[in-house]
């Protein structure tokens, strides 16, 4: 190697080849510009890491067309969380045709490293980056070092600092971030002679530990590789033990104890490699990430979900983001780097607000799970997988929608504009409830709402932003009737009835219901989602507010009945059919006609009309069998026959049609 400016110049300089790193190079390589990809190491080489990619990250490498080619990766069909006061239990991944992999660290960055070169990449191994180059303020390339401590410097129109959590480029720049309090730990290792290892990652929340043996935020894993083999790691959370340093090496010496002592699978487990540490760097800050000729990716950006210590699908994402916009680049790099900023605070933002607000209300967060650890309760079901973030494929709230007739589109479309208002309301706020929200968001029957909705409007004249405003705040009052339909039915009697279909006696677990701590995040989602409701409502009018008063009063009186027959143990099969919500849906459906036709100004008898039919579309949803749908569902097909504009009458005949080809349970 020679040194000298110009003995290694490139388009992009890329230092680090880690997922961030390699996945930047490899995709800015395909579209034909120079790239030297530089690491400190050779390859393979090992890291301190769960070797979990979450489908996420197999999504994303599946859609990007990454190779992994040559390594050894072992399916995982889901998630086995154990509490030690609640047992274990098992969480798929979406409806189970989704997969993980659990694939070593050193395979798969070597995978990645390889595909880089392939594409055109140029890799320089063993080499250190010592600082960046600066001219005016601007990055234009990187001194490096080798190991046998010659120097060289590279120029280059872009440089990506994928140099891990303590980068080295991002503090020569001026971008070091303060990383007292957003700073994790994790440690691993390999075993062997483990039995009967199932395809699941297995987690262990809380660790116990510290100064007073109190729940860390944390948690400890055993994610299976190929055979008996299994990686064994704890990672402690930004902020685990405030005012002391807990000893990693004991923490997960203790929890290889508790696993040999409480599940005989573990009993003659061997390590058989050397314990390897390393940070959790969760300090992202937007303005941080990013200046004129430098973009920072994966660790280097502080990108590790700050509540489950996840980074290689952020890694990767980052790194194809930053490679995509140097190849969109006009040549503008401040605005470059503006634009990268942008789309990293879109993508994350929300995550590490709701992060970060959970290792805020940690012991809040620990007993809420523990609480409700046996309950399918759709709320602590979603709050479950909101906060440990189980890696699922990154399909939008309408994924489940997607899948209707093409008649319906432009209810679709109307809908995904709905989403994106509501997704905007609760991020800027309650970020996680936007993600505990996230399925109830893809249930396909709101595609019928917004069908009856969006039919309506078109009877009226209304700027489209109004209606959009207008179901949202329907959809909103709707997700808080299914928050507040989880708070449980006050303090349990002597002998304890059924409470409800979502079997809560395995969460209760002989404590006193009143006061949970269940019970209170339920009555404050339900609160925020309806008053958020009613902020929208109040920007469309007073007549718009009454609408949702009336709904609201309707639900929750019906509510109100339910749970008394459950506190009292008298339940008739009607009730236990509104706990779950149908005939609380067709309410909703109502209520969406109603706003539509008040903000459009509808004329007075094809409100009713649309009214009627309405009413027709939720007694379908409501009922028990399909074969029952088919009177409501052919009255309301009468009905749109009525309706003189063509183009909404042909609408409304394919929700009917839609529906009537739904199971009972839509």
């Amino acid at each position: 190697m020679t040194s000298g400016p110009g003995a290694m110049g490139c388009d992009v300089l890329v230092v680090g080849a880690g997922p961030a790193g390699s996945s930047a190079a490899l995709q800015i390589a395909r579209h034909g510009l120079r790239v030297k990809l530089i690491d400190r190491a050779a390859f393979p080489r090992e890291k301190a890491c769960g070797d979990g990619l979450m489908p996420g990250a197999v999504e994303l490498l599946r859609r990007e067309a990454i190779p992994l080619g040559g390594t050894c990766s072992r399916e995982i069909a889901g998630v086995r969380m154990t509490m030690a006061t609640q047992g274990s239990r098992e969480c798929g991944f979406g409806d189970g045709s989704i997969r993980a992999l659990s694939i070593r660290r050193s395979e798969f960055d070597h995978a990645l490293v390889h595909a880089a070169v392939a594409a055109g990449a140029e890799l320089h191994q063993n080499l250190r980056a010592i600082r960046v180059r600066l001219i005016d303020g601007r990055v234009i390339g990187a001194h490096l070092q080798a190991r046998d401590g010659s120097c060289v410097d590279v120029l280059a129109r872009w440089v990506i600092a994928a140099d891990g959590s303590g980068s080295t480029l991002a503090a020569s720049a001026g971008l070091r971030r303060s990383t007292a309090t957003s700073q994790g730990m994790a440690a691993r290792a390999y075993f062997q002679g483990i039995t009967g290892l199932d395809d699941l990652f297995e987690v262990t929340v809380p660790l116990p530990g510290g100064r007073r043996r109190r729940p860390l935020a944390g948690y400890g894993w055993v994610f299976p590789l190929h055979g008996n083999s299994a990686n064994v790691g704890v990672g402690l959370l930004p902020g685990a033990e405030p005012g002391s340093r807990v000893n990693l090496r004991l923490l997960f010496e203790d929890f290889c104890a508790q696993l040999r002592g409480r599940d005989s699978r573990f009993a003659r487990m061997v390590r058989v490699s050397p314990l390897r540490g390393a940070p959790l760097n969760c300090s992202y800050d937007r303005a941080t990430t990013a200046m004129e000729g430098l973009l920072l990716v994966g660790d280097a950006a502080g990108l590790v979900d700050p509540f489950t210590g996840e980074g290689i699908q952020w890694a990767l994402e980052s790194g194809l983001l930053a490679a995509q916009v140097i190849m969109r680049s006009n040549g503008c790099q401040s605005a470059d780097a503006a634009a990268y900023r942008e789309s990293l605070d879109a993508r994350y933002r929300d995550r590490f607000r709701s992060g970060r607000r959970l290792l805020d209300t940690r012991q809040f967060s620990w007993r809420l799970l523990e609480e409700t650890f046996g309950s399918d309760a759709p709320l602590f079901s979603q709050f479950r997988r909101a906060i440990f973030d189980f890696g699922f494929a990154s399909a939008g709230p309408n994924a489940a929608a997607s899948a209707a007739e093409a008649d319906l589109r432009q209810p679709r479309l109307f809908l995904d504009r709905v989403d994106r208002e509501i997704a905007d309301v609760l991020g800027r706020e309650f970020p996680l409830l936007r993600r505990v929200a996230h399925d109830w968001m893809a249930d396909s029957t709101r595609l019928l709402r917004a069908a009856v909705y969006w039919q309506s409007a078109q009877l009226g004249s209304a700027g489209i932003d109004d209606h959009v405003r207008g179901a949202a705040c329907v959809e909103l009052a709707h997700l808080g009737y299914l928050a507040f339909a989880n708070v449980r039915c006050g303090p349990a009697p002597a002998e304890p009835a059924p409470l409800a279909v979502d079997d809560l006696r395995t969460s209760a677990r002989g404590r006193d219901r009143g006061g949970s701590c269940a019970d209170a995040f339920a009555v404050m989602a339900g609160d925020f989602l309806l008053a958020k409701a009613y902020v929208l409502a109040a920007r469309l009018g007073s007549s718009v507010c009454r609408l949702l008063a009336v709904a609201s009063k309707e639900v929750c009186s019906r509510e109100a009945t339910t749970c008394m027959e459950a506190w009292t143990g008298v339940r008739s099969v009607d009730s236990e059919r509104r706990f779950t919500g149908k005939d609380s849906r067709a309410t909703f459906h109502v209520l969406a006609c109603r706003v539509a036709c008040e903000i459009a100004d509808v004329p007075g008898e094809l409100r009713v009309t649309m009214s009627n039919y309405a009413v027709l579309f939720g007694a379908a949803l409501s009922a028990a069998r399909t074969t029952d749908r088919t009177p409501h569902l052919e009255a309301a097909q009468a009905v749109a026959a009525g309706i003189p504009d063509l183009d909404v009458r042909a609408e409304m005949m394919a929700a009917v049609r839609w529906l009537a080809t739904r199971g009972a349970d839509s």
